[in-house]
């Protein structure tokens, strides 16, 4: 059974929330987004 429209739009929400939480979480360690692109996975995972 598909989801209904309503529920896709939350679960839309609900991942940029994560991400958002994610982004608040490296600016307070005051890594630059554009540093992690470029780092090994290694790295990282710390």
């Amino acid at each position: 059974m598909s989801r209904s429209p309503d529920e896709r739009f939350s679960d839309i929400l609900a991942a940029i929330e994560r991400c958002l939480e994610c982004r608040a979480h490296l600016d307070a360690e005051d890594v630059p987004l554009a540093a992690w692109h470029s780092m090994p996975y290694s790295a990282i995972r710390r």
